[in-house]
């Protein structure tokens, strides 16, 4: 009996030791940065997008010590999370804002602090962008500010991505954090460059916090993209993978190279593979796409090491055309890509669940 209570003992002292891990600069660091993000997010906020411009004095200095440059930060698009994610606000303050030195604190978490279930990041395809549809979709990222690509938005991936996982739809806890973004690189403000930066940083929280206390709560990752989107979720599996957070579940619906690589991608059919570190990567394609866009034939590819690649056709989905006339745009709104989704989706919060294709 004793030596099961210093046993006991000896366990509870070491948890202790390794919980509170994070040295004073990692502190200051974390601290430092997190406060940079919010300022600069706050600015964005009120200013198109935008950060704050340099102070006379670094623009003077860069001056003398580069008369040739230009100042990167003149006019520079804000890159990170918005401020009104509000688990990190509640980390950072808790960390950042106590009276209390950090010490003191370093295996507690905020009361009442609540990390989502899963980060969702949805990617839409060329031209599909919408801010404020993605806004009512309920998209954390966006206040409906932040426009339309190539003043369309048509919403194409959008639109299906909104009835399975819309603040209205009930598959994925409530807990869910929605993060909608362009792909194509001609949208600017909340594209790929956005989703990476906004997810290194909820990464650098989510660690810090985990050094503080073990038992924080570790969402699950899902990844959604349609046509352009469909190519960048599948890129995004390396950004994921390099923060040790790989996809629980990546969907690709009819994926098609960026625009600038779309003829180079069309001779080598290179589309990227499942990582060996993704949960479970479902792809639905077609090939028989013509005037989807005028002199492009837009047509999706299987994509290696898939758990499941669906080639959807006119023979297996009625939606479809058998003579290919926009399929592409056709394919998201097939009977087999709306089950595949709340299959899949089902499937991630109940793992014994059969999907059949």
């Amino acid at each position: 009996m004793k030596i099961r209570v210093v046993i006991l003992c000896l366990v509870a002292l070491f948890s202790q030791m390794t919980f509170a891990t994070v040295t004073n600069r990692e502190h200051n660091q974390f601290c430092r940065v997190t406060y940079n993000h919010y300022a600069s997010s706050a600015y964005a906020r009120e200013n198109g997008g935008r950060m704050p411009p340099p102070s006379l004095g670094e623009v003077l200095l860069d001056g003398l010590l580069f008369p040739f440059r230009y100042n990167p930060r003149l006019g520079q698009l804000y890159r990170g999370c918005t401020q009104e994610i509000n688990w990190l606000e509640d980390l950072r303050k808790h960390y950042c804002e106590q009276d209390s030195p950090i010490r003191s604190s370093r295996n507690s978490l905020p009361r009442g602090l609540r990390v989502p279930s899963h980060l969702v990041f949805l990617f839409d395809g060329a031209a599909d962008f919408n801010a404020p549809a993605g806004h009512e979709m309920g998209a954390i990222n966006l206040d409906g500010s932040e426009g339309v690509e190539l003043g369309r938005g048509n919403f194409h991936g959008g639109g299906v991505f909104a009835d399975y996982l819309g603040k209205d739809a009930d598959i994925l806890p409530t807990s869910r954090q929605l993060h909608y973004h362009a792909s194509s690189g001609f949208h600017s403000r909340e594209n790929y460059d956005s989703a990476h930066a906004c997810f290194n940083l909820m990464d650098m929280y989510l660690d810090f916090a985990k050094k503080n206390k073990s038992n924080v709560r570790q969402p699950k990752l899902v990844g959604i993209g349609y046509s352009n989107g469909a190519y960048n979720i599948l890129h995004f599996q390396d950004i994921a993978n390099r923060a040790n957070r790989p996809f629980n579940l990546l969907i690709s619906i009819d994926p098609i190279p960026q625009a600038h690589l779309f003829a180079i991608n069309k001779i080598s059919s290179v589309i990227p593979a499942r990582s060996s570190r993704t949960g479970r990567l479902i792809n639905a394609f077609q090939n028989t796409d013509h005037s989807s866009i005028p002199g492009l034939h837009l047509r999706g590819r299987p994509v290696q090491n898939a758990s499941v690649n669906i080639e959807v056709t006119h023979e297996n989905d009625d939606y479809m055309k058998e003579d290919g006339h926009k399929n592409h745009v056709r394919i998201r709104k097939t009977e087999t890509v709306k089950n595949m989704l709340e299959c899949e989706l089902k499937k991630l919060m109940n793992p014994s669940r059969r999907c059949s294709y």
